[in-house]
């Protein structure tokens, strides 16, 4: 006790109520909240200093249940509630969205019904209430819980066991596999009330292993825990002696690890020792850490101000870090040892507002609440710092459904849907392309379809995820598919959860990659064994901290030593030095024989700012902002969002400008060569799965600005996140979060038809759907999903020759050729027919891989071709030091897939047919790695295009970095290039802050277009910009009435000037001619009109009257290519547009999305004057009226099936007749003299 005031707190009174509470009311800030009442006595306003005044409304009832409430700037929740219990049944945030709860008659939580949804999400069945029997659970009390996604219908339940103490002795939740559940158990003493036994994870069909609890202490302490492993039972006995309890723990081969921890009286630590390595605290009289003493004797130190505020962190590496508050009692200003101080401002309700620093930094402004953005109110709509604009829109229930990026001159706008329970469904990338989620049963990622943003191709599987399986040794098994079809098995031990075998095969089966993971009992894995290139197996030693001290494989023989403070002092080849005493734990020299001495250097805050000959700098936020190799004039600049994410980087070495637009989309612009777009595909956890480079891609068009923005956090892959347990023990991100279980049930998609659904939507249209008409054109051997599957191609050409085998006899007469044939049996009609489906109609889904979607795979693009000479090899660093220089990591284009290993580190890549990616050198694509990450050179092959390397991080070729997010990693060194900002002050390396994983690199990984209405938006642009003018006003009273005019009859022509195109079919006010003109013809003469007269007024007028109607019918959206191109002819693009518009038709038919969407266009083309009733007006109308054009629709896609498949039969036969195969006989005898062949 040292005297100093840990608490002052005064109140004031007014009768019996609490009117104001002052903290610290005798110091220079004291903070005071005011309270006020209503004549019941309850709250109805507290006015906080730091979120400003709220308001409380009660029920008029009772006076007693609060149903309001509101913040100061008006934002309104509101509750209701069952008087009779006082439970809230419904709660309407500021935004509109209601979450509704239903009880039984006992008051207990029946069902919870989502934002939006119609019917409930959550609902709970009670079994046995009240009643117990611990020996048969069938009739003891449990209760279930059901989650429902209703767009798919997919079901998950958790059933939960209790005693009458409220304990949970079992659990059981499903999984993607019928009839098989994850199960926990748990057995009490009850005599002594603690539990004794509990059983971990483990599935129907296994047998479960337990850990037991044993407390023989006469207190009833715990003293014991025994725990199943794979090697056997780790015992851990537990002795307490006053405040000191030691634990030792033994492992099955020999191994014990001690931990002795020492408390005060208040409970608090004062020190940990593990295996001898002692971490000390002391604390302030407020209760927080006021210092950390390291096992090396580095100290950490935290002091606080009079009211218990930290005012500064003092630390061996980074130096003192100061903070500064404003009257209550926020951060106003952040100061590093560099003197660079950032400043903060906040909103009324506490919000931050801007960011500023004392540098060149363009200031972080945060804006909330936007009125133009729906559902945005309490959310934050908008970023605009140093890169640029970030803006995001919400749905009711606050999930983020767009975010668009403005930087530069680039404009990059990522859409994202939901299903009910809130996970992303499809997302929609800058150029159009869409990725779509599919789900199993237990809610884990199971499958990624892809669309093209041109439509020519959609609903390829990119990734699948299955099992768990058993092999043929009774091994759990689960299988990632890449679209390519290549597999990766992963056997893993059920009870760790350890990956044991990782076996990667092509299409073919052939096996392209087989390693096997060794463990010591502690988990720690000693060896990986290649069983295809015994040479490049490796074996590893650890020290009883778990750190690797040795390790050997193609690199040789690798020795790490470490000092007291976990310094990396000697790492293979390089002596490691740390002589700079402000920043103990920073690497200063590396010395080896092949390279002399490596110097290092660091600014006050400890960021590496020269590193042998490099020039590094940093800015306020301590983000790498340029890197300038040997001092050269040539740098690396780097450019980062509010969040420190890298958005941009910009390389003087190489000439090329990389832009980051989020975790799955890049920008390359490169002087004098197209740019290049580069999607990611990311699966399960983060799991990266391929890459799709275009030179051709055409971004998204903003359409409005406003709109809030979250940032994404990436997940964190590794084989073992597959498996339930992460191999790397705790895989933590750059800001100390962590992910330890998954389940491992993946199953397969629960999508049998929709493409744009996850799950099972027969259902959904099952009351709209005659079932006669859905038994062949929903779900049948001929359709799946609407979309023409294989068996109906199969019958297309089934048919096809039947009519061949009925003419046959006709085209025989006069030909000698097929005469000549017809013995040999070339010329039969099979044959025949075969030919021709070869020769005249590839792609239609009778070739293998393309049947049952729609196009070709973006991947058959990707079969090696396009990586053409001068792409740099791995084995070469590729790194042009003068400017324009090739270098690696760069993507090709094409479509590529990733292959990793345990740690996620990419070790192979393969084109669309399977085979591992091969490059103008020799050699397939392989990539090896040291422990600490570097890329063995000797060892690697095939094209470097990718930059994601080891531990899927990027690799930044100009530099040799690493680049983790939060900061860079130097893979030579085996360090950072800055101190961690978080500490671990457990950890016994916690305060070794430049340290990567711990010292275990083996186990561990550190994470952390141009269209019409482009031109319609230019055209408006420019007119918005003529100045007002009595002129003008006649100008927007003309351009109004040509847009009334286009949309005043929803069942008008197909255009204002001209009546419906009737050749078109389905031209339902849709996507046909207009007057002749199609929508490319109009997108045409609109640049024309615009380039010629310069007269925006004129350009909007020729849109209004010449742009076809919006479509109304799903028919309409599935025709502009089709009218485009359709006639009664038979050419081969006619006949193709009709196999097109068969197959978009009905796929889009069975899309909730484009059903959702024909709604919406018979609501909206509706005028206000229909909406009466209390508003439900329009919504009756519109109900009615995409009725009947969904009744349209059945009759008009059966019929245009029959029209185009008939046009298409008598097509096909008339070119079949008309084919060179049938020449006449002089003709034909021409053929076998070729001197005398003319046409």
């Amino acid at each position: 006790m040292d005297g100093t005031w840990i608490e002052d707190v005064s109140f004031g009174y007014t009768g019996d109520n609490v009117t104001s509470k002052t903290i610290f009311p005798s110091s220079a800030s004291p903070i005071t909240t005011t309270f006020g009442y209503d004549t019941f006595g309850n709250v109805i306003s507290v006015n906080d200093p730091a979120s400003g005044t709220s308001t409380i409304s009660y029920d008029p009832i009772l006076n007693h249940f609060p149903v309001t409430k509101t913040n100061a700037l008006g934002h309104v929740t509101a509750t209701n509630y069952d008087f009779a219990t006082g439970l809230e049944i419904s709660v309407t945030d500021p935004n509109g969205a209601i979450t509704q709860t239903s009880y039984d008659s006992y008051g207990r939580k029946a069902s919870v019904t989502y934002p939006g949804e119609g019917s409930p999400n959550e609902t709970y069945t009670y079994v046995n209430t009240g009643e117990y029997d611990l020996a048969n659970l069938n009739n003891n009390e449990s209760v279930t819980k059901t989650i429902r996604d209703n767009v798919s219908g997919s079901v998950s339940a958790t059933r939960i066991f209790t005693d009458p103490f409220g304990n949970t002795i079992r659990s059981e939740n499903s999984t993607a596999v019928s009839g098989v559940s994850t199960i926990e158990e748990g057995f009490y003493d009850y005599n002594r009330g603690v539990l004794i036994r509990k059983s971990n994870e483990y599935y129907t069909n296994i047998s479960p292993q337990y850990t037991t609890y044993q407390y023989n202490d006469p207190d009833g302490v715990l003293t014991s825990i025994t725990e199943p492993s794979a090697s056997g039972s780790v015992q851990t006995n537990i002795t307490k002696t006053g405040f000191t309890e030691t634990r030792t723990t033994s492992y099955p081969d020999g191994q014990t690890v001690t931990d002795v921890e020492i408390k005060n009286e208040l409970g608090q630590t004062i020190s940990k020792t593990e295996n001898g390595r002692t971490i000390n605290y002391s604390y302030s009289p407020f209760g927080e850490v006021s210092s950390i003493t390291d096992a090396g004797g580095l100290t950490t130190t935290f002091t606080y101000n009079t009211l218990g505020r930290r005012v500064s962190t003092q630390d061996p590496n980074s130096g003192t870090i100061s903070f500064a508050y404003d009257t209550v009692g926020r951060i106003s200003s952040q100061t590093d040892a560099r003197g660079k101080t950032i400043q903060f401002s906040y909103d009324v309700l506490g919000r931050a507002l801007t960011q500023t620093t004392n540098g060149s930094e363009i200031p972080v402004q945060f804006t909330y609440d936007e009125p133009s953005v729906p559902f945005s109110r309490g959310r934050l709509t908008g970023v605009t710092d140093g890169s640029g604009i970030t803006k995001s829109f919400y749905n009711q229930r606050g999930e983020i459904i767009q975010k668009t990026k403005y930087i530069d001159d680039i404009t990059a706008i990522f859409k994202w849907d939901y299903d009910s329970l809130g996970r992303p469904i499809t997302e929609t990338l800058p150029d159009g392309t869409k990725l779509h989620n599919f789900y199993s049963t237990n809610g884990t990622l199971s499958s990624i379809t892809m669309d093209t943003a041109d439509g020519t191709s959609s609903g390829h599987t990119v990734v699948s995820y299955q099992g768990p399986y058993l092999d043929s040794n009774g091994v759990p098994n689960l299988k990632r598919t890449s679209g390519n079809g290549v597999t990766m098995e992963i056997g893993f031990e059920p009870l760790d959860k350890r990956p044991l075998r990782v076996v990667s095969k092509k299409p073919d089966g052939s096996v392209i990659a087989n390693t096997e993971l060794s463990y010591d009992a502690k988990g720690n894995i000693t060896r990986i064994e290649d069983k295809i290139n015994p040479a490049r197996t490796q074996n590893f030693t650890l020290d009883n901290l778990g750190r690797v001290t040795q390790g050997t494989g193609k690199y040789g023989t690798q020795n790490y030593s470490f000092s007291a403070n976990g310094n990396l002092i000697q790492k293979g080849a390089y002596t490691l030095g740390y002589t700079d005493g402000n920043h103990a734990n920073a690497v200063t020299t590396a010395t080896s024989a092949s390279t002399g001495t490596l110097n290092y250097g660091y600014d006050a805050s400890g960021n590496m700012i020269s590193r042998n000959g490099d020039v590094l700098r940093y800015d306020s936020y301590g983000k790498l902002v340029e890197i300038t190799p040997y001092a050269a004039s040539s740098s690396v600049r780097n450019t980062y969002d509010f969040a420190g994410n890298r958005v941009k980087s910009v390389s003087d070495i190489t000439l090329i400008s990389t832009y980051t637009l989020g975790e799955n989309y890049e920008i390359l612009r490169e002087p004098g060569k197209p740019e290049k777009h580069t999607l990611y595909v990311r699966g399960l956890h983060g799991d990266l799965v391929a890459q799709w480079t275009r030179e051709d891609a055409t971004l998204q068009i903003a359409n409005g600005d406003g709109g809030k923005e979250i940032q994404r956090k990436s997940s964190d892959f590794s084989i073992g996140s597959f498996v339930g347990r992460t191999i790397v023990g705790t895989p933590t991100d750059e800001d100390g979060s962590e992910e330890s279980r998954i389940s491992l049930f993946v199953g397969v998609p629960t999508n049998p038809f929709c493409k744009d659904v996850a799950g099972d939507c027969g259902t959904y249209y099952k009351n709209r759907v005659r079932s006669e008409f859905l038994g062949i054109f929903g779900y049948s051997k001929y359709f799946q999903g609407g979309v023409p599957t294989s068996f109906y191609n199969v019958f297309y050409y089934l048919l096809l020759l039947g009519i061949l085998y009925l003419s046959y006899s006709y085209f025989l007469k006069g030909n000698e050729l097929l005469q000549r044939l017809g013995w040999r049996g070339v010329g039969t009609p099979a044959l025949i027919l075969s030919l021709f489906v070869v020769t005249s109609l590839p792609g239609c889904g009778i070739l293998p891989g393309t049947g049952g979607k729609q196009g070709d795979p973006p991947w058959v693009l990707a079969l090696g071709a396009n990586v053409t000479p001068g792409v740099p090899s791995i084995q070469n660093p590729g790194v042009g030091m003068t400017g324009g220089g090739s270098v690696g990591g760069i993507p090709v284009t094409g479509m590529f897939f990733f292959h990793p290993d345990h740690l996620g580190s990419i070790t192979m890549i393969t084109d669309g047919a399977g085979n591992p990616a091969s490059g103008p050198e020799p050699g397939t694509s392989f990539v090896s790695y040291e422990p600490y990450g570097s890329i063995i050179r000797n060892d690697s092959y095939g094209p470097d295009i990718f930059r994601y390397k080891f531990t899927g991080q990027i690799e930044d070729k100009e530099t040799g970095l690493y680049y983790y997010k939060a900061r860079y990693y130097e893979p030579t060194l085996g360090r950072f290039l800055q101190a961690d900002s978080v500490i671990d002050s457990d950890a016994p390396n916690g305060q070794n802050r430049y340290m990567y994983v711990e010292g275990n690199p083996v186990n561990y990984r550190d994470p952390s277009g141009h269209s019409l209405d482009l031109m319609f938006y230019a055209a408006l642009y420019q007119y918005a910009q003529i100045p007002n003018s009595p002129q003008k006003d006649n100008s927007n009273l003309m351009l109004l009435a040509l847009h009334n005019q286009q949309i005043r009859n929803t069942s008008g022509p197909g255009c204002p000037v001209s009546a419906k195109n009737r050749q078109v079919f389905g031209n339902f006010q849709g996507n046909g001619r207009c007057g002749g003109t199609l929508p490319k013809d109009v997108e045409l003469y609109m640049v024309f009109l615009m380039g010629i007269f310069q007269n925006p007024t004129l350009v909007l007028a020729y849109y209004f009257l010449y742009k076809p109607n919006s479509a109304l019918t799903i028919v309409d959206r599935s025709g502009i290519a089709h009218d485009e191109d359709h006639s009664w002819k038979s050419t081969p693009k006619v006949l193709h547009a009709n196999e097109e518009w068969i197959k978009k038709s009905w796929g889009n038919f069975y899309s909730i999305n484009e059903q959702r969407a024909a709604y919406k266009r018979e609501y909206d083309a509706l005028p206000k004057s229909y909406d009466r009733y209390g508003g439900t007006g329009k919504s009756i109308i519109a109900g009615v009226n995409y009725a009947a054009t969904t009744t349209f629709d059945y009759e008009a896609l059966a019929l245009g099936t029959t029209i185009f498949a008939v046009q298409n039969i008598v097509g096909y036969t008339s070119r079949f007749v008309n084919h060179a195969m049938f020449v006449p006989k002089g003709r034909y005898n021409n053929l076998w003299n070729p001197k005398k062949w003319r046409l």
